[in-house]
């Protein structure tokens, strides 16, 4: 049997300008969160600015709740907040938070564990729950994981 091989990650090297909106802002805001953690800045206020623009500050408690279990469980690696590209955790955060949003309770654990410890799995889908429900009722919904990502960029050709 023959195959053609499994497919990407969601968002692998997708360029952050080519996201759409609810995709682009979770990155921002993990980014700012991991920008401010490391010089010691508090968290919460590094990433409300972008919840704020989008009048979905209600999310931004959850959010960093949420990055915070994530940093708790493993080193995060994600890009500083001009790199131009999805890297590192970033495509994992993104299939988490949307599976949460989207999908059953069951495979958004699944996904938390794939990437967690069993304990920060649970504390991180939690506030991802949190989270998305905020994000929907802003109208923020995140892309099917698995489907064809709408981005800009890559219009008319399978991403």
């Amino acid at each position: 049997m023959t195959t053609r091989g499994l497919p990407d990650w969601p968002w692998t090297g997708h360029d952050t300008a080519d996201l759409p909106l609810p995709e682009a802002l979770l990155i921002d805001v993990t980014r700012r969160w991991a920008a401010a953690w490391l010089s010691g800045r508090p968290t919460l206020p590094a990433i409300m600015p972008p919840f704020v623009a989008e009048d979905a500050s209600d999310a931004a408690g959850p959010a960093e709740a949420m990055i915070r279990a994530v940093a708790g469980g493993r080193s995060l690696r994600v890009g500083l907040p001009a790199t131009p590209q999805v890297v590192g955790d970033e495509t994992l955060l993104l299939l988490a938070c949307t599976i949460c949003q989207r999908a059953s309770r069951t495979e958004a654990l699944a996904a938390w564990c794939a990437i967690l410890p069993p304990q920060n799995a649970y504390c991180a889908m939690g506030h991802a729950l949190a989270m998305g429900s905020r994000l929907r009722l802003a109208g923020l919904v995140l892309s099917p994981p698995f489907g064809q990502p709408a981005c800009r960029a890559r219009a008319g050709r399978n991403c």
